[in-house]
């Protein structure tokens, strides 16, 4: 049969079901694993000895009403991966990185910087050969505006304007259309 353990007049403070579905503060667990904090907030925690045991320290999982929060305590990252490959990093100051694992900007992927330095910067790191950066006005279905690879700039307009110096400027060359 089913293993219900109990504490101080709560009956259903841990069960396991026939069915192999382990639920805590539920008797009625409907997956493999329900953590029900009743009219509280449902927290997950892993720790281990090198984050310490304390509820600031380790990786949480939380439930607090109908919000989601994911948490590292600590100073290490957060990643996500598909096909056993890592695909995106929330590093440990608020920057988030795709499709690389690094902040290097020699390696090909997205970055963000967060909450130390130039906050707010994002870089855009492609092949020579075959990465394009675009920008699209999805209203008019339309590239406005994209850099290859190789360097060169396609606008839909050559109204660009810069708030630079041209006097401090070298080897100038006038904007082209094409």
């Amino acid at each position: 049969g089913d293993l219900n353990i109990g504490n101080a007049g709560n009956l259903s403070a841990l069960v396991q079901l026939i069915n192999g579905n382990l639920g805590i503060g539920t008797d009625s667990p409907t997956r493999n694993l329900v953590i029900n904090g009743g009219s509280g907030n449902s927290i997950l925690a892993l720790q281990n000895d090198s984050t310490g045991q304390t509820s600031t320290d380790g990786f949480q999982a939380q439930l607090i009403g109908t919000d989601v929060y994911l948490y590292n305590y600590d100073t290490g990252f957060i990643s996500f991966g598909t096909s056993n490959e890592q695909r995106m990093r929330i590093t440990s100051e608020g920057g988030v990185l795709i499709g690389k694992t690094t902040t290097d900007l020699d390696t090909i992927g997205f970055r963000f910087d967060g909450i130390t330095g130039d906050v707010g910067r994002c870089f855009s790191s492609i092949l020579n050969t075959g990465g394009t950066y675009y920008v699209r006005d999805t209203t008019n279905a339309l590239y406005r505006f994209y850099v290859t690879g190789a360097g060169q700039i396609h606008a839909t307009s050559t109204s660009i304007t810069a708030i630079s110096d041209i006097t401090l400027k070298e080897n100038i060359k006038p904007l082209e259309t094409g």
